[in-house]
């Protein structure tokens, strides 16, 4: 995809394609199926799209000019993809234990979280007034309801 952008520097490109980026952060569902970076991407690329199309003196005219704006990625933060990911990661654990939540009691989510952080069934017991064995229980019933709810 190529376009002119007469009168931009680089940096004022790089410039639109963060604003664009700061709008898929916040502007981003998960729910709508698309990943994060596939989100990302397009929101920059038609943020950069428009900013040609308003800087043209004639609308819908076929630009001559061709600028790449795939090397523009390489001028981000070497880490951003990265960023993108712990993000993208982050909205993921986050619709995943939303999910869970609904389908668990408040005490077997208190106790799933006890037990993904490493206790052990006789200290998750003491931590919320339970027996080692309710708490052994419950684990074996979460086990069963993440599976019926087709979660993971």
């Amino acid at each position: 995809m190529g376009f002119e952008l007469k009168g931009y520097e680089r940096e004022d490109l790089i410039q639109e394609g963060s604003i664009a980026l700061v709008k898929a952060i916040k502007t981003y569902s998960p729910d709508k199926g698309a990943n994060f970076k596939t989100y990302a991407t397009t929101c920059i690329k038609n943020g950069l799209v428009t900013l040609a199309q308003n800087d043209s003196a004639e609308k819908n005219k076929l630009l001559n000019e061709k600028v790449d704006i795939e090397p523009l990625a390489e001028t981000l933060p070497s880490n951003l993809y990265d960023e993108l990911a712990a993000y993208e990661e982050r909205e993921h654990y986050e619709s995943l234990d939303k999910k869970i939540k609904n389908i668990l009691s408040d005490l077997e989510y208190e106790i799933l979280h006890l037990y993904i952080e490493g206790y052990s069934y006789k200290e998750i017991g003491s931590k919320v007034g339970k027996t080692a064995k309710t708490a052994d229980n419950a684990v074996q019933r979460i086990r069963k309801k993440i599976r019926e709810a087709e979660i993971l």
